[in-house]
């Protein structure tokens, strides 16, 4: 319909792995009934125009509003962008009447950037409510779909996989789903990585792969199902290597039989999945040919009258919006009788547990610093800042190598037991 209704205009449809949109509905169904409250996606711009509107719910109405230049994303967001990045959110019921929450995390033209963003949402939200140390990996369900050569071409992928599963990152396991058109852009699979599949870098992560042919929307929907049900099982990382094509361009305005002739000359005789589907299912007795082109209508009567709508009037703004803060300013000075209280915490040692010696007379030259008001490095100022934050119920989290005693020495805001080898953290008693 698109193709139709908006002549030239860019799109990165799904077609030739159509396969996924049933495959992503699937993975809600099966999540919302392991017990999953939330499902969080990211993808790069190929069918996520498809994604929004089928699996997320977005109206068609904002869709073909942003076509016609009729939908300002500034307007209350502070940003904007091509319609092939945005995100969006959107509570929904399944068809088991589960409640579920989906979100479609925003990407910008710079592919896989977006994984690391996905696993640091999908953990925050997996973290309990009134217990910021408890965490429920099952509540949130993240979901990881990729591209064929940017799989194993950009080396971000590599780095979120080593990450998956060390104790300050893990989610319980992602959904990896490459859709697979066998080509990136131009360039063939034998140009651009030296495996055999596109999927070959997960090997190293010891996790199940799956290749499923995109023209099988059955057995899409049953590798999806073992993936979930893996996942939730084993609390582990799952990939699927979802094998199609690309049925137009790299964009709708691009001639890939310049580069690939012979594909596209193969691709042109191709029949759609939806056409070669709907004969299966009427050969079964499952459907038949009125239905299909009943349901068919359906729809472009559907498309068409939201077009029309849009057209006549400025389309309603339903995008959730992002939450951006508030202008408020805060009261953000602490009084000194409690940043002396925080600072005499930092060497509050449990009687078990025993120090550095050195370790231990520096943080107590520290405690005197803030007691008399001199000689307060950055050190301990940075101590009394989160200190103070988590006094007022603000979780403060610091991600990366060294972050618990800093690169200079300067933090030991975790400390090792010199004797037992054991960790404790003096923040974590406030």
């Amino acid at each position: 319909f698109l193709a139709r209704a908006f002549v030239g205009y860019k799109r990165f449809s799904i077609e030739g792995t159509d396969a996924l949109v049933p495959m992503l509905d699937t993975a809600l169904e099966e999540s919302a009934a392991a017990g999953a409250h939330t499902v969080a996606i990211s993808m790069a711009h190929r069918g996520r125009l498809n994604v929004l509107t089928n699996v997320l719910g977005k109206p068609i109405e904002q869709l073909f509003s942003e076509f016609m230049g009729r939908h300002d994303h500034l307007v209350g967001t502070g940003t904007g962008d091509v319609k092939y990045h945005l995100g969006y959110n959107n509570d929904t019921e399944t068809r088991a009447g589960r409640k579920l929450h989906v979100t479609l995390v925003p990407n910008p033209s710079h592919l896989e950037v977006v994984n690391p963003v996905l696993q640091g949402l999908a953990r925050a939200r997996q973290r309990n409510a009134t217990d910021p140390y408890e965490r429920d990996e099952f509540a949130v369900v993240p979901i990881c779909i990729h591209g064929d050569a940017a799989f194993p071409g950009e080396g971000i992928v590599a780095e979120t996989f080593n990450l998956a599963h060390l104790r300050g990152y893990s989610v319980g396991g992602t959904l990896h789903v490459i859709v697979n058109n066998q080509v990136g852009f131009t360039t063939e699979p034998v140009d651009s990585r030296s495996t055999r599949f596109a999927s070959d870098l997960a090997k190293g992560f010891e996790m199940p792969i799956i290749h499923v042919n995109a023209d099988d929307p059955e057995a899409c929907v049953i590798a999806m199902r073992i993936a979930v049900a893996y996942r939730t099982t084993f609390g582990r990382d799952f990939l699927i290597d979802l094998v199609g094509y690309r049925r137009h361009g790299h964009n709708e305005g691009d001639e890939p039989a310049y580069t690939q002739p012979l594909t596209y000359a193969e691709v042109k005789t191709k029949e759609p999945v939806w056409r070669a589907y709907s004969a299966t299912l009427e050969a079964e007795g499952v459907l038949t040919s009125e239905s299909v082109a009943e349901a068919q209508a359906s729809y472009r009567r559907l498309f068409a009258e939201a077009g029309e709508r849009v057209a006549q009037k400025q389309a309603s703004d339903a995008m959730p919006r992002a939450g951006l803060g508030s202008d408020t300013c805060r009261a953000t000075r602490a009084r000194k009788d409690l940043l002396v209280s925080i600072a005499e915490r930092l060497v509050a040692f449990p009687s078990s547990f025993s120090p550095h010696p050195k370790l231990a007379k520096i943080l107590e030259k520290r405690v005197e610093a803030v007691k008399s008001g001199e000689g307060i490095e950055w050190g301990v100022a940075e101590a009394l800042a989160f200190g103070s934050l988590i006094q007022d119920g603000v979780g403060v989290r610091l991600s990366g190598q060294d972050c618990r005693r800093g690169t200079f020495s300067q933090r030991h805001l975790v400390l090792d037991d010199f004797e037992r080898g054991s960790s404790w953290s003096p923040l974590e008693a406030l």
